[in-house]
């Protein structure tokens, strides 16, 4: 892992565009997967699988963390995005791409952008700029940014901050995030590329609201228009799905975000840096899934609503997902704020949750009553609007 294919930004792309593609050996020679009876070759996906676990296990195993191969290999394997290859979510390569060496700056755009299609072409590389233009990183960051969000608004928001975002930037990926284990599929959030596509399974989304970019006192700013409920509101409704009888419809899930098998009606990923990130080691997790009970990610909603300005926080609705027939929406934790005399929307983090299990169509039993909120039906949903960043 230190030759110096992984630390190339360029490969990156090439890797996430062509996974199937055969490890050779300084000789020529296939790598093989020894792994099986029937000895074949070894493909970057099974090397980008590996890696995922690799650091999925770590984050749940305690007893290797004081050793220091242990943490230098978690660091290098970190560094190289190999786990974020195995996902099939381009803004994961948007939050590792920057750990990667280019020749200039400005090629951290251009060495990234083809990931999200061919018609993604910012600065010089746009039909009709100038070519006598000298752009700077920020110029292109905001140019890329924008191009993404007004063709992915969910998709764009599919992560989690690592380290706080400068002001008025909450709205895109600059190298300071990781895409959770919640949103590792692309596909359910309006991504119709990569090598993860499943083609026996029904996959939709509807965008449920309006992001847009626009320009506030020369700084490239976003703006939402959609509509939002009061965390509070949900964290109860979720407890109170969980403890339905219709949870146990859950345990025949296919949701395959879902790593326990015992899981919730909801999940959390929470942003660094924000004054609702958690100092329990349990909760700080990225991936707080997959690590036993249910109870984890109502222990994390319910500490959420016992921090200082909780009554004030709000779940803007980003989407309806469909796999399946199951059925679930994604909401961005969003808080209100002013700096430098510029009140605007500042998020705390993403959550999903689970609708299409609560309706009973097949009996007399009818929907759950805390249906009509968890799909925004309810009055507790009002219209938000304003700044993001």
């Amino acid at each position: 892992m230190n030759d110096p294919w992984f630390s190339s930004l360029w490969t990156l792309q090439e890797a996430f565009l062509c996974t199937n593609a055969i490890i050779l050996s300084h000789n020529g020679e296939a790598a093989l997967d020894v792994s099986t009876f029937n000895l074949r070759p070894w493909s970057l996906h099974q090397l980008f699988t590996f890696a995922n676990d690799l650091i999925l296990w770590s984050e749940r195993s305690r007893a290797p963390r004081a050793e220091p191969e242990f943490n230098e290999l978690m660091e290098l394997v970190r560094r190289s995005g190999l786990a974020e290859l195995h996902l099939n979510n381009p803004m994961a390569l948007l939050g590792v791409s920057y750990t990667r060496k280019t020749t200039r700056d400005l090629d951290r755009i251009y060495g990234i952008m083809q990931v999200f299609g061919s018609e993604f072409k910012v600065g010089l590389s746009r039909e009709g700029a100038d070519p006598h233009k000298e752009y700077t990183l920020a110029e292109l960051e905001d140019e890329f940014g924008a191009a993404i969000i007004e063709q992915y608004p969910i998709l764009n928001q599919m992560h989690v901050y690592l380290s706080p975002p400068e002001l008025g930037k909450a709205w895109c990926v600059r190298g300071n995030s990781a895409v959770p284990m919640i949103a590792e599929r692309g596909d359910l959030f309006g991504w119709d590329s990569g090598n993860r596509i499943d083609v026996n399974i029904e996959i939709g989304h509807t965008a449920m609201c309006k992001i847009s970019t626009l320009m506030v006192n020369g700084s490239m700013w976003a703006k939402l228009s959609g509509r939002a409920c009061p965390f509070a509101n949900l964290q109860q409704a979720w407890r109170q799905a969980d403890r339905s009888p219709l949870a146990s419809r859950m345990l025949r899930s296919n949701w395959r975000m879902h790593r326990s098998s015992i899981p919730s009606i909801h999940m959390i990923a929470l942003d660094r840096g924000t004054s609702f990130e958690p100092q329990v080691p349990e909760l700080r997790i990225l991936n707080v899934i997959g690590l036993g009970p249910n109870e984890y990610q109502h222990d994390l909603a319910l500490w959420i609503t016992e921090q200082p300005g909780a009554e004030d926080l709000q779940v803007f609705l980003l989407g309806r997902s469909q796999m399946g027939e199951e059925y679930f929406y994604t909401g961005m934790l969003l808080i209100e704020r002013a700096i430098a005399n510029v009140t605007h929307w500042h998020r705390v983090g993403i959550c999903m949750w689970l609708t299409s299990h609560l309706s009973d169509s097949d009996s007399s039993g009818g929907d759950h009553p805390i249906r009509s909120l968890l799909i925004g039906e309810t009055k507790e949903w009002q219209t938000l609007e304003g700044l993001f960043g």
